[in-house]
């Protein structure tokens, strides 16, 4: 079977499940072709959500305390953490994790505005929460309008 052209199947009634089904088959037969390439061993996999699913109905037969999350997976990374579960983190703080995942030493476990999730240290969201991280990073900023993206205020 060709990794990269897994047949998607017609197994649920909602087409939603049938996707979901298939990208999760998509991903476990490259991550199983990938156990068996002799670089494997030596290889960190990262495997990440950049949201939520976006069909909330598709999902309300959840229990209401369910907390729903984007996914995120390191296979064979270089270190392991400290607190396996339960971190109140944000995309930034995939930075310094990614890069720790791969072997790398960061100074005070920090870069950018992310935390290394390996280690012990807070990220952001756990020290301040994210109601401030909100109204933090939504604030107005020359140096980013003006240097980062080379806009200037109320264009």
């Amino acid at each position: 079977m060709d990794i990269f052209v897994t047949q998607c199947k017609h197994e649920y009634d909602s087409q939603y499940a049938n996707v979901i089904s298939c990208q999760s088959r998509q991903v476990e037969a490259f991550v199983r072709w990938c156990q068996k390439q002799e670089w494997y061993e030596n290889t960190t996999i990262v495997i990440t959500g950049d949201h939520k699913s976006m069909s909330e109905k598709f999902f309300k037969h959840l229990d209401k305390t369910y907390l729903r999350t984007p996914y995120n997976c390191f296979i064979n990374s270089a270190i392991e953490p400290l607190q396996s579960k339960n971190r109140k983190f944000a995309i930034f703080d995939f930075y310094p994790t990614i890069l720790a995942s791969l072997g790398v030493k960061i100074k005070g476990e920090h870069l950018g505005l992310g935390t290394n999730l390996f280690s012990d240290e807070k990220t952001l969201l756990e020290k301040y929460g994210v109601k401030k991280i909100n109204s933090e990073v939504t604030k107005y900023s020359k140096f980013y309008r003006d240097i980062l993206i080379r806009k200037r205020k109320g264009v």
